[in-house]
């Protein structure tokens, strides 16, 4: 169950990077989240 959690958590950190990425901010750690 906690090896589920952990990957579901990784996927999305995976997801919002790629996002950040396509969204070519200065700083994606600064990105609204909104």
């Amino acid at each position: 169950r906690r090896a589920e959690n952990n990957r579901k958590r990784a996927i999305q950190q995976a997801i919002e990077e790629s996002a950040a990425d396509a969204w070519k901010q200065p700083d994606p750690r600064r990105a609204p989240a909104a």
